[in-house]
C-alpha cells in the first residue's frame, strides 16, 4: 500500500479531494437549493404580466433579465421533434421546464433536481437565474465553474498546487455562504469542505476514502464528456461569427467593384474622391481581415 501511495504526488491528491468536494459535498446541496429557488421563481412568473405557463409563438419571453442568454425552448415539451421554431409549445410548466430554458441542449437530459442533474448544469442555473443573480450567489457561481470545475475537469495534475487547492474550497465555501441556506446547514458543509481540505494527505491511505475516491472518478469521465460538448458549443459559435467576417468581407469587395465601375462610367469623376473612396474602402477590408485571422487563431486554440 506504501509504495502505491508514495508514486501520488501532492498534486494529484489535491486534485482527488477537490473532486470529492466538487462532486459529493457541493452538488447535493446546490440540487437542493435550486429546486426551492427556481420553484419560487416559477410561481412569481405565472402571474401577470409574463405569465410564462401560458406562453405562445407570438408572445413568449426571449430571455429572463437580469440574464442575457437566449431561452431554450427547443429543450422543453417535446419541441427538439419540430423542425420549425413556429411548432413550439412555448408554455412552460414546471421549474424543471424553467431550468431547462437556461441551458444548452446537450445540459438539458436531466429529469429532476436530482442526481441526473449535473453540476455542470447547476452551475449554469445559478449563473443565470434571477433569484441568483439578484442575491450575488450567481458570482460566486462563476468563480467555481471558471476557476475550480472548469480546472478540475482539464486535469492538469501540476497546477494543482497548495495555493490554489486552498482558494478552490475558498471559492465553493463562499459559494454555499450566499445561496440562502439556513446557518446550520451552511456551516455543516462549510465544515466538510474545511474537513476535507485538512485530511488531504489521509485519502489513499484511509480505506473509507476510496469508494469515495472511486464515485468522484467517474464523475470525472462524465464531466469530461460535457466539458467537450460545451468546447463543441463554443467553436460552433465561433464557426458561426467567422463565417459572418467572412461574409461580410466578400459584400464589402464586391461592393467596392462595383463603385469602381460605376465612377468609370462617370464622365468627370474625380481622381481624389476615387482614391479617397478606395482607401477607406482598404481600411474596412484591412480591418475586416484582422478580425478573419483573430478569429481563426482563437478557434484553432479552442480546439487544440
Amino acid at each position: 500500500m506504501e509504495s502505491g501511495v508514495s508514486c501520488i504526488s501532492d498534486e494529484q491528491s489535491r486534485w482527488v479531494v477537490t473532486g470529492v468536494c466538487l462532486n459529493k459535498v457541493l452538488t447535493p446541496i446546490l440540487r437542493k437549493v435550486v429546486d426551492a429557488e427556481l420553484q419560487n421563481w416559477y410561481d412569481d412568473l405565472r402571474k401577470p404580466p409574463v405569465e410564462i405557463d401560458k406562453q405562445v409563438l407570438a408572445k413568449h419571453e426571449k430571455t429572463l433579465p437580469p440574464s442575457k442568454i437566449s431561452l431554450q425552448y427547443k429543450n422543453i415539451n417535446g419541441n427538439n421533434m419540430h423542425t420549425s421554431t413556429s411548432a413550439y409549445d412555448y408554455a412552460v410548466k414546471d421549474s424543471l421546464s424553467l431550468a431547462r430554458l437556461l441551458v444548452q441542449p446537450f445540459m438539458a437530459k436531466f429529469t429532476g433536481f436530482d442526481q441526473t442533474m449535473d453540476l455542470s448544469a447547476l452551475l449554469t442555473i445559478l449563473c443565470e437565474s434571477r433569484p441568483f443573480v439578484k442575491s450575488g450567489a450567481a458570482t460566486h457561481a462563476k468563480n467555481v465553474r471558471l476557476r475550480v470545475r472548469n480546472e478540475w475537469a482539464h486535469c492538469n495534475f501540476s497546477k494543482w498546487t497548495n495555493s490554489m487547492f486552498n482558494d478552490a474550497i475558498q471559492d465553493m465555501q463562499l459559494l454555499v455562504r450566499n445561496i440562502n441556506l439556513t446557518a446550520a446547514v451552511e456551516k455543516e458543509i462549510c465544515d466538510d469542505l474545511q474537513d476535507w481540505e485538512n485530511k488531504v494527505s489521509e485519502v489513499f491511505v484511509d480505506g473509507r476514502y476510496l469508494n469515495l475516491i472511486e464515485e468522484s472518478l467517474s464523475e470525472f469521465h462524465r464531466c469530461i464528456v460535457t466539458w467537450k460538448l460545451e468546447a463543441d458549443t463554443k467553436i460552433n459559435e465561433m464557426e458561426d461569427e467567422i463565417k459572418h467576417h467572412v461574409k461580410e468581407l466578400s459584400e464589402k469587395i464586391e461592393h467596392l467593384l462595383k463603385r469602381e465601375h460605376d465612377y468609370k462610367q462617370k464622365e468627370n469623376y474625380s481622381v481624389f474622391s476615387e482614391k479617397k473612396g478606395r482607401n477607406l474602402f482598404a481600411l474596412s477590408i484591412n480591418q475586416s481581415i484582422k478580425n478573419i485571422q483573430c478569429k481563426y487563431i482563437t478557434l484553432y486554440h479552442k480546439m487544440r
